[in-house]
């Protein structure tokens, strides 16, 4: 339980650092790298594929329901930590490959959204400003929700998918 104390979400968070966590509950470099290449290989795989799906189909679903997979896994997994038992760890890899397939999945559809929500002669503004913003180059916490809706042509702020 002291392993599990050393990543509360007020020192390291949890979020996204499963990495992290398999380094600090096994000390095993060589498992935290393997419990890394799970969560990025969805990210290289499943692209194109998700890209296709999130074109095709219903993105609010695809957004909603990825994230609640993402909620329920990280549940699960704090459950079978607490819970105990020394195998639960090796949950980690799995745990990984299913958060990237979510993440993936709702990336595409996200991105496939856009068009929808932005007025057409400032799509590409949209598009550059959120990916600057999801690779951290706007700051550390982006801009104001209000000033990038108008900065970027939003025409609403809600998914009208």
């Amino acid at each position: 339980m002291d392993r599990l104390h050393r990543l509360a979400p007020g020192k390291h968070g949890l979020h996204g650092d499963r990495t992290l966590l398999a380094l600090t509950l096994t000390g095993s470099p060589v498992f935290a790298g393997w419990v890394a290449a799970a969560g990025t290989l969805p990210r290289i795989l499943l692209h194109l594929p998700a890209g296709v799906l999130a074109d095709y189909s219903n993105r609010r679903r695809v957004m909603v329901g990825s994230m609640v997979i993402r909620a329920a896994l990280a549940v699960l997994m704090v459950g079978c930590l607490i819970a105990g038992g020394a195998g639960t760890v090796y949950l980690l890899p799995l745990v990984s490959i299913a958060q990237g397939v979510c993440v993936v999945l709702y990336s595409a559809a996200e991105t496939a959204a856009m068009p929808r929500l932005v007025r057409p002669g400032r799509l590409a503004r949209a598009l550059t400003d959120h990916v600057q913003a999801g690779a951290g180059q706007r700051g550390q916490h982006g801009a104001a929700a209000g000033d990038q809706g108008e900065q970027c042509g939003f025409t609403d702020q809600r998914l009208l998918l």
